[in-house]
């Protein structure tokens, strides 16, 4: 599934996916089959999420589409913002 989907992330996002595989995986192997975590391997997680947070917080500011709505309402609104940058009516569906 994340190689059906990395092609259409944007690289930052697929770079986030990727990283936190290693923490989900560590997570459910200690839910679903009880396997014991050594310390390390908490540390691990915990620098692997500390690196997606520190990445990230360049862009907590900035406001994105993701999770803002999806499909035809989201590119209805980008067509429109992109018609009046260009003195035209947005185009009617």
């Amino acid at each position: 599934m994340f190689g059906i989907a990395t092609p259409h992330l944007t690289p930052g996002l697929a770079a986030i996916m990727a990283s936190s595989e290693l923490p989900c995986g560590i997570a459910l192997s200690t839910l679903v089959l009880g396997e014991p975590v050594e310390a390390l391997q908490v540390a691990g997680v915990v620098a692997i999420l500390a690196g997606i947070v520190i990445s990230q917080l360049p862009h907590l500011g900035r406001r994105s589409d993701i999770g803002e709505g999806r499909g035809a309402g989201c590119r209805a609104r980008r067509l429109a913002a992109a018609a009046r940058r260009v003195g035209r009516e947005a185009p009617r569906r």
